[in-house]
């Protein structure tokens, strides 16, 4: 054989084998529960936030406050058979109750730390789900809100059994979290669903995933990582990042919608908010925190923030 098809084929080989080690790599960080790349990679955290030194003593202050809160831990079956845990935290004169979806590879008291005390003290009993493959509850794989959307079905019922006064119900998600609920309007989730607040979401597994590819692996073929990527994905999980997306939500949607993002988001980007945004059938409304990055549009903008998400209320408690 000539001795340049052999060094092309030879080149060639390692360009495959490097694709296909990368997409391991990239679903692995990506999606695992168990990823021992994630784990690395938080060795040495950047810091997507941008906070000032003020901000961050404040949040690391709730952090621990929320924490620390005596709630009951409750737990679920969801669907498909996983333990699911989430914290029970009833206000004492209850208006309405709200259920907290945390977002990808984070944790309930990290994502709500600041709103907590705002929330509970309008009269809000909270519920905070811990996402599958995240804290105590079970799951292997995260799906961004292919599979979560169905658990958030599942928490409502839990909640109906938490509810005799017959309260007006809202679903509240930040990032992964704010697309798992925005989903979860496609199922039947009763009447007494008043509204959403999703707060930095994306629109769908595929979108983000691309757009996180894209930003750091710049000189990559992108579409062939991602193709690959969703592969290896999908041979584990039985199905693809792009399997669910807010916007076919959002076009059905009849549930009042409170749409949030921070004008500096470099994680999620604010386009993707604008884009469920203008797909919402269903009465929306919309505020951008100008100077806030991902999930600190209450930190940069409070009384906005707060004004907003009661307005809300009191416009769909009804």
């Amino acid at each position: 054989m000539n001795k340049k098809w052999l060094i092309a084929g030879g080149i060639t080989a390692a360009l495959a084998v490097g694709l296909i080690a990368g997409s391991e790599a990239a679903c692995s960080l990506a999606s695992r529960r168990k990823s021992k790349l994630f784990e690395l990679a938080q060795k040495k955290p950047k810091d997507i936030l941008g906070l000032r030194e003020d901000m961050s003593q404040a949040l690391a202050d709730n952090i621990e406050a929320l924490r620390n809160q005596p709630m009951e831990i409750v737990s679920i079956r969801s669907h498909d058979g996983l333990s699911l845990v989430g914290h029970w935290y009833p206000a004492e004169n209850p208006k309405r109750i709200v259920l907290m979806a945390h977002g990808w590879r984070s944790l309930w008291y990290r994502d709500f730390a600041m709103s907590a005390k705002f929330m509970h003290d309008s009269d809000c009993s909270l519920l905070y789900i811990e996402q599958r493959s995240h804290g105590e509850s079970e799951g292997d794989y995260i799906s961004y809100g292919a599979m979560e959307r169905h658990d958030i079905q599942s928490w409502v019922d839990f909640i109906l059994t938490r509810n005799p006064d017959d309260l007006p119900i809202y679903l509240c998600g930040i990032s992964m979290g704010a697309s798992t609920v925005l989903m979860a309007t496609e199922l039947p989730l009763k009447n007494h669903i008043k509204g959403v607040i999703a707060d930095c979401g994306f629109t769908s597994g595929d979108a983000i995933l691309k757009d996180i590819i894209s930003k750091n692996m710049r000189h990559a073929p992108i579409s062939a990582v991602f193709k690959i990527t969703d592969s290896t994905y999908k041979h584990h999980t039985g199905i693809a990042y792009g399997d669910c997306s807010t916007i076919p939500a959002m076009r059905k949607c009849t549930v009042p919608v409170l749409f949030i993002h921070g004008g500096r988001d470099d994680f999620v980007p604010a386009y993707m908010t604008y884009e469920n945004y203008e797909a919402c059938a269903a009465p929306k409304d919309l505020f951008i925190v100008p100077d806030a990055a991902h999930g600190t549009s209450y930190l940069f903008d409070k009384e906005g923030y707060e004004n907003k998400v009661l307005s809300f209320f009191d416009k769909y408690d009804k």
